[in-house]
C-alpha cells in the first residue's frame, strides 16, 4: 500500500490506524518473503499449493 498526498492530511496517522488494526486481527493468512514472490508456488501431493519454505 501506499499513501500519496501532500504534508499534513494524516498519512502518518492513517499508517499507525491501519498497522495497529492488523495487529489486533491476527495473522490473517500466509506470510511471503520477498524471494517466494518470484517463483511460483510449489505444489503439494493432492495439487494444493504449498507455502513453506525449503
Amino acid at each position: 500500500m501506499i499513501l500519496l498526498g501532500p504534508p499534513g492530511i494524516g498519512k502518518t496517522h492513517l499508517a499507525i490506524g491501519l498497522g495497529v488494526k492488523a495487529a489486533h486481527a491476527g495473522p490473517l493468512g500466509p506470510v511471503r518473503h520477498r524471494e517466494q514472490l518470484d517463483r511460483p508456488p510449489r505444489r503439494g501431493p493432492r495439487g494444493r499449493s504449498s507455502t513453506r519454505t525449503p
